[in-house]
């Protein structure tokens, strides 16, 4: 091969692999659940197939109110398939009910891979029941910061994203903390995500969960978004972490 096609052919290689990427492919991404009575347990599995041609990354992003996910197999190679599993308990009041859930990825095109379960809790007057709808305009990611109580005394710091939802586009007006001690600087991406940079962040309280960062939105219906802190103890941290064979903790 001469130098000149050798050089194509080293070229088209590196433009292939810097535009491989990722592709999430779910259908249906909703199931109709039908009646059933309260307290039954509804389980249905999306199968999940990366159409991409690169490995694709899925984490549990939002799953709250009686429901569960779990993922089978994350990163997944290009061509294969997996599953999300959702389970939910209908501990609700008698009527319509929606859960959605999400899912985080790495395809460019679908950041959060929304997935719903509906149906209805049957009673007598279950067609006029109210609709119960569990669905946040705004995610934020992580959705839980977990904190070690001695791990430093100066505190830790964390980065979490505020991810608009549908298309809705939001202003955070205030962030508190409770539960914790810390500070916080913020921006706003083109793309509507905030991002919020938490610095020092300090324990001050025993408990194992607290409400940790609140965050005050400008959405009439999702005026607050909780991002709860769990507090663990050093020991436990350090019984937890993975070592190499024949390293101590």
């Amino acid at each position: 091969m001469s130098e000149a096609l050798r050089f194509v052919a080293i070229l088209s290689a590196a433009v292939i692999t810097a535009h491989a990427a990722p592709t999430v492919r779910c259908v249906p991404r909703e199931f109709d659940f039908g009646t059933q009575t309260p307290g039954a347990t509804v389980v249905h599995r999306f199968p999940v197939t990366n159409v991409g041609d690169a490995p694709l990354t899925l984490t549990v992003a939002h799953a709250c109110c009686g429901a569960s996910m779990q993922i089978a197999r994350s990163p997944l190679p290009p061509g294969e398939t997996t599953e999300v599993m959702i389970l939910l308990t209908l501990t609700h009041q008698p009527g319509s009910v929606l859960r959605a859930l999400y899912v985080k990825t790495n395809d460019p095109a679908v950041p959060f891979l929304r997935l719903a379960l509906n149906g209805k809790v049957a009673n007598r007057d279950a067609a006029s029941a109210p609709m119960v709808h569990d669905e946040p305009a705004v995610m934020a990611y992580p959705s839980e910061i977990v904190l070690a109580d001695s791990a430093s005394t100066t505190g830790v710091d964390r980065v979490v994203d505020l991810h608009p939802i549908n298309g809705r586009a939001f202003s955070v007006r205030a962030v508190k903390f409770n539960g914790v001690t810390g500070r916080v600087s913020m921006n706003r991406a083109p793309d509507g995500v905030w991002r919020l940079s938490l610095k020092a962040l300090l324990p001050v309280t025993a408990s194992q969960v607290v409400p940790g960062v609140v965050v005050e939105t400008d959405l009439p219906d999702h005026h607050q978004v909780v991002i709860p802190i769990r507090i663990i103890s050093e020991n436990a941290r350090l019984v937890h972490t993975d070592q190499p064979p024949g390293v101590s903790p």
